[in-house]
């Protein structure tokens, strides 16, 4: 019993090894960026551009207050991860920034044309 939990575990070693070390691009972000992605995916999915988005959204997405909300836009305007919408004062529509506004549009694409379930 002993030598096959040895081989199980070696065999573990090397299959983890062996995997593809590639991370998918949005494996790098936070959680609340990923899932922010995700909600665009499906967001309107007859546009071929990625869709903008207010605070309100945001706020409603992740049951959240405004303020918190818009607290983490500027965090992510800072990251360069999502830029306003319209060159206004008081931004009231973000979109996000290249390459993950990209992303989304191939993925989308994907979807569209059957690639991806």
């Amino acid at each position: 019993m002993a030598k096959a939990a040895t081989r199980l575990a070696g065999r573990a070693r090397l299959l983890h090894k062996a995997r593809d070390k590639t991370k998918l691009p949005w494996e790098a972000l936070s959680r609340p960026k990923q899932q922010l992605l995700f909600r665009l995916v499906g967001a309107r999915p007859a546009e071929p551009q990625t869709p903008d988005f207010a605070p309100a959204d945001v706020a409603d997405w992740f049951m959240v207050s405004t303020q918190t909300a818009r607290a983490w836009l500027a965090k992510w305007h800072e990251e360069d991860f999502a830029v306003p919408a319209r060159g206004e004062r008081r931004v009231r529509a973000w979109r996000l920034n290249e390459p993950f506004a990209d992303l989304v549009r191939r993925i989308r694409s994907a979807v569209r044309d059957g690639a991806i379930a």
